[in-house]
């Protein structure tokens, strides 16, 4: 037996042994087309959320000026006040607690909808990771021109619910970029995407923990109700930019072009009001040639 006999004995060893090592589903997803998108698309998303999340440590850096809680309390008054003077107080320590598992769920629960959704449809992964993105690189525009104190910096007597209940510090690099929640768009907008993917149960599952999440963040004085709303507009704007058929506007965008180019070569209409010449509907049977005419001359001066 020769040394590349041995060689290819050896190699087909060890590749008998490394598959042996494997899971007999991983194997059979990485022959199937239609998962290998999963390969590219969670180490892309995760750099992004990364880059997305240091510039939103910086967003508050550009020199805007900070707002307080005067919209908040124009439009809607002492909600956050009102919820832990008459609800927080009624059972601190559950509330407290619900309030920080609900709080640090939400670090979880969209890695888990991406699990999900490369299990069960690993086709779509894709689709989903860009809205999850697309929604990140979006909200750093207002987190830069509306840097806004939550309520527990901006109002006194407005306890911090959950770092109270843990007892720990949330260290944040920009308390600042509140306005829209990120805590309540990103599973808005995750529910919106089941929704338009047309799978009705996860979409209910994750409105309802969007909508928790929403009562959690105003009641543990982390975001205000207008920070809720704001939240509620990013996740319809993307759900509405993503369905937009942009090939069908383009397409009338050159045809209105097409038209108006064609109607300025015509140019601006005659006399009267009139678009075309006076004369231009008389039949070319009726008119005179000049040449009959100037004949007709010459023999009128001849007699």
């Amino acid at each position: 037996m020769g040394i590349g006999s041995i060689i290819a004995v050896e190699r087909t060893g060890l590749s008998r042994i490394a598959w042996k090592f494997t899971l007999p589903r991983t194997r059979a997803a990485l022959r199937q087309r239609r998962r290998r998108g999963l390969i590219i698309w969670w180490p892309v998303t995760v750099a992004a959320l990364l880059v997305c999340g240091g510039l939103r440590g910086f967003a508050d850096d550009i020199g805007f000026p900070v707002h307080g809680s005067e919209t908040e309390h124009s439009l809607f008054g002492f909600p956050t006040l009102w919820l832990q003077g008459h609800i927080y107080t009624l059972w601190p320590w559950f509330f407290g607690w619900a309030s920080a598992l609900i709080h640090v769920s939400w670090f979880p629960v969209p890695w888990a909808a991406a699990l999900f959704i490369s299990w069960r449809r690993p086709e779509r992964i894709g689709s989903f990771f860009r809205w999850w993105i697309v929604l990140n690189v979006g909200v750093l525009i207002p987190f830069a021109l509306f840097p806004l104190e939550p309520p527990w910096m901006a109002e006194p007597g407005v306890s911090r619910v959950v770092v109270e209940t843990l007892h720990s510090r949330m260290d944040d690099p920009n308390a600042l970029a509140a306005m829209p929640s990120l805590h309540v768009a990103l599973p808005l907008t995750i529910a919106a995407w089941f929704y338009k993917d047309r799978w009705t149960l996860p979409a209910l599952v994750m409105l309802s923990y969007g909508g928790l999440v929403a009562f959690e963040v105003v009641l543990s004085g982390e975001h205000y109700v207008i920070d809720v709303i704001g939240a509620a507009a990013a996740a319809g704007f993307i759900y509405v930019i993503t369905s937009l058929n942009f090939r069908r506007l383009l397409s009338a965008v050159r045809v209105l072009v097409l038209r108006q180019s064609v109607s300025g070569k015509r140019g601006p209409p005659g006399p009267a009001g009139l678009s075309e010449p006076a004369f231009s509907s008389v039949p070319a049977s009726n008119v005179i040639p000049e040449a009959a005419v100037s004949r007709a001359g010459a023999s009128r001066g001849g007699s």
